[in-house]
């Protein structure tokens, strides 16, 4: 009996190396978002530190 089915050739994107890819973009942008989440994190406590400072000097 003759094998009637025909597989085709490999694709060049294969699964592997899509989600490989996908996992590389998705490590990216969360370093990206932690990263503009601590600055604005710091940028919060200097405000709020200054904000501090001004109210305790107001307050003399």
């Amino acid at each position: 009996m003759i094998d009637q089915e025909k597989k085709s050739p490999p694709h060049p994107f294969s699964s592997d190396k899509v989600a490989a890819r996908l996992d590389k973009t998705t490590e990216a942008a969360k370093e990206i978002v932690d990263r503009n989440r601590a600055a604005e994190d710091a940028k919060t406590a200097r405000l709020r530190a200054a904000r501090k400072a001004r109210d305790a000097a107001k307050a003399k």
